[in-house]
């Protein structure tokens, strides 16, 4: 759903994708996307995304209508019944917002190994993106990409839960994405 009082013009474009974020479960992913256009059925409703019973979804969509960029996203909770749906609220999107995409939720990971971590954005392109630990920067890329990839080495760091956030920088503003929690065990 766009922002109330506002409609999105029926040649924009859409992106939805996200993640499985049941503990336990295979890890798998989706991102699929088009012009409204032509994907949104006559109910108004997308497509219809098929997974495992008693699975969680984290689902993120993005619709860029000219200038204008409108982003959601939205956790799916573990369902036991044959169909269920639903609906991801827009805002719009006036500055840089980088979100980390994996690890995601409570990751469990041993002390001294190198956890992967994905930032995604919807607005503006960064122009650098920063990655850290406790407040302690672990990583920084420059350069414009669809994601930013970072390899946090945990050698020397003890069992904890450990605060990963993400910072953005486009040279006039700066986002910060929400922490996602790591825990790290021996």
């Amino acid at each position: 759903m766009p922002p109330a009082g506002e409609t999105l013009p029926r040649e924009a474009t859409y992106r939805v994708w996200g993640n499985v974020t049941s503990p336990g479960a295979p890890q798998a992913a989706f991102n699929y996307g088009g012009a409204l256009l032509s994907e949104i059925h006559t109910s108004g409703r997308l497509r219809s995304l098929h997974v495992p019973r008693d699975v969680a979804l984290e689902v993120r969509a993005e619709v860029v209508a000219g200038n204008a960029t409108y982003f959601g996203i939205a956790p799916i909770p573990p369902t036991t019944a044959e169909v269920s749906s639903v609906q991801l609220t827009l805002a719009r999107v006036g500055n840089l917002f980088p979100f980390i995409t994996y690890p995601n939720g409570i990751a469990s990971v041993k002390v001294g190994t190198t956890v992967l971590v994905k930032v995604e954005f919807t607005g503006p392109q960064p122009d650098r993106v920063q990655l850290y630990a406790d407040q302690i920067l672990i990583g920084e890329l420059s350069g414009q990409r669809a994601f930013y990839a970072f390899a946090w080495d945990t050698t020397g760091l003890g069992p904890a839960t450990r605060r990963l956030n993400a910072v953005a920088h486009d040279g006039t503003s700066v986002g910060r994405s929400s922490e996602v929690l790591v825990l790290l065990v021996n």
